[in-house]
Order: C-alpha cells, then sequence, then structure tokens
C-alpha cells in the first residue's frame, strides 16, 4: 500500500510539472517569479515549522543539502480556471535539492492561498534517483534533517553490502 501511495505521489508530481509547462505562457511574468522565490527564499523558515529557527528558509535548505549540496528554486503556476490540484493552490515555490552523494529532497511552498500566511504543501526526500517511486514525505520542515539522516544511514548500509 505504501508504495502504491509513493507512486501516486511520483505520478501526481510529474503530470503537475507537465501542466504547470503547458500553461508556463498563462502564468507569472519573469518579474513576479523573481519575487515570489526572492520571498520564499527569504522567509523565516520558523514562519513554515514553528519548531525551526528563524534563519532564512534559503540558509536552512542549505544547511540540509551540506557544502556541496545544490539547490534549485523555481515557480509553478495553473491557472485558477483550470486547476485540478486537490491543494488548492495556483502559484508555488519548489526548491529541489541534490546532495553530493546522489539523494535529492524538494520543498513546495504555497504562495497563492495567503501570502502573509505561507505554507508547506509537501516535502520530500528521494533516497536515490534509481527508485523516485520511493519517496520519503516528510510531515513536517522539521523532521527533513532526520529523514536525511536515515536515508543516509540506509544508503551507507547498502554501500557497505556491495
Amino acid at each position: 500500500m505504501n508504495r502504491r501511495m509513493s507512486l501516486c505521489l511520483a505520478c501526481f508530481s510529474i503530470f503537475c510539472i507537465l501542466l504547470s509547462a503547458q500553461v508556463s505562457t498563462l502564468g507569472p511574468t519573469d518579474q513576479r517569479v523573481a519575487d515570489l522565490i526572492a520571498q520564499v527564499k527569504n522567509m523565516p523558515v520558523s514562519k513554515l515549522d514553528a519548531a525551526l529557527p528563524g534563519t532564512s528558509l534559503e540558509e536552512w535548505l542549505k544547511a540540509q543539502a551540506g557544502p556541496e549540496g545544490k539547490i534549485g528554486w523555481v515557480v509553478r503556476s495553473v491557472p485558477r480556471d483550470t486547476t485540478h490540484d486537490s491543494h488548492g493552490m495556483l502559484d508555488w515555490v519548489e526548491a529541489d535539492a541534490t546532495l553530493k552523494d546522489g539523494r535529492t529532497f524538494f520543498v513546495v511552498v504555497d504562495v497563492s492561498t495567503d501570502p502573509s500566511h505561507p505554507r508547506v504543501v509537501e516535502a520530500n526526500v528521494i533516497p536515490n534517483k534509481t527508485e523516485i517511486s520511493r519517496q520519503l514525505r516528510v510531515r513536517r520542515l522539521s523532521d527533513l534533517p532526520r529523514v536525511l539522516r536515515k536515508t543516509s544511514q540506509n544508503s551507507d548500509r547498502s554501500e557497505a553490502q556491495r
């Protein structure tokens, strides 16, 4: 059952990416995209999860990704009249991180429902690029470090067994 849920989540993510690509000409302007990304990067991570410190989301995510990790930022947009997203979002900012060891994680922040109260609607860790369907859902942003440690330990054990 859990595997089926992960597969559905992966398919949903791909669907959203394709849908946003199809409607990109109807989406926000370049300046609006830059503003939305800057807003999310600079917001205190504590605004998204009270258990976290007041540092910016960008700095906190960089710390989670490690010194050699890479983070990309993108705005996804779906026009109001064609949205099929179960979260009811129109614009969201996604941070996609790739760690040195190949693991990845992403965090999706809703910025359209109430810009003064953004919320994390999805955060997942992908333990390795060959098993995208094995995404691990992060329930709270403050759980991300624990899930990354757990996947790192599992990755280390898999390498040792080879």
